[in-house]
């Protein structure tokens, strides 16, 4: 069952460096960050200024809607930095993760039903609520369904699991308080799977396999997995499709 002792420090070091670096690029970002707001804000300023003067000239009215559009987009990116750089506050509740998932599903059906993405719910209605922060964990059971959803392009299933932990490393953490049980809630897809070389930095950030995005969906989500003293874990087989596991503390 267990991962021998030496490996499992491995992945405990690998988890702490991985720690660092998202810690260290979250000081630069909100650095960054903070340094490009005050300009953009300037620019936004100008461009409102200039529609005004414009009023009706229709033409030059397109180009200032552009230019307020990409601002908005710059600044929403800006934001997403922030998030990875600061302190995340929790305030963990006693939450129904299947009342979660349904909330996340309903909202991704649609794009669900454009690719041909068939949600299926495998859940466990004995599972005890979890203790999370409910923003902060939708914004992680949101990502990895959309990344789901993405991966499969040809459609497919995308199955929603809740089960009490079997992982012998999380079945039951001492986080302090005595041991407790975690939930796990697995979000599987038929897509093409992941080879193991972007495995490795699938949570890196600014590592990303799309042509859109930031590549810090997963660096956050596990960040935010983190705080909660949860895990995140990746299986994949290219041509399989993915699994992607989250354990969380259960409210006891």
């Amino acid at each position: 069952g267990l991962a021998p002792p030496d490996l499992r420090l491995q992945q405990l070091e690998s988890e702490v460096r991985r720690g660092e670096t998202l810690a260290a690029a979250g000081q630069i970002a909100m650095g960054l960050a903070h340094e490009i707001r005050n300009p953009l804000g300037a620019i936004r300023g100008a461009v409102q200024l200039m529609r005004r003067e414009l009023n009706d000239d229709g033409r030059l009215g397109e180009y200032t809607d552009v230019l307020l559009k990409e601002v908005d987009r710059v600044n929403r990116i800006i934001e997403t930095l922030l998030d990875l750089g600061r302190p995340v506050s929790l305030r963990p509740v006693p939450l129904n993760v299947h009342q979660l998932l349904e909330r996340v599903a309903l909202l991704s059906e649609e794009s669900a039903g454009q690719r041909g993405v068939q949600i299926v719910r495998r859940y466990d209605p004995s599972l005890p609520p979890i203790l999370a922060d409910e923003d902060r964990i939708l914004q992680v059971f949101h990502n990895l369904v959309r990344n789901a959803v993405e991966a499969m392009a040809g459609g497919g299933r995308l199955t929603l699991v809740t089960r009490l932990s079997m992982n012998p490393l999380f079945a039951k953490v001492d986080l302090g308080y005595g041991q407790r049980s975690m939930a796990e809630i697995q979000v599987l897809d038929e897509g093409a799977g992941i080879s193991p070389a972007t495995r490795a930095r699938l949570f890196t950030p600014f590592f990303t396999t799309k042509d859109k995005g930031l590549g810090l969906g997963l660096a956050l989500c596990h960040r935010i997995v983190e705080e909660h003293r949860g895990a995140i874990q990746i299986a994949s087989e290219p041509g399989k499709g993915t699994a992607v596991s989250c354990f969380l503390p259960i409210a006891r």
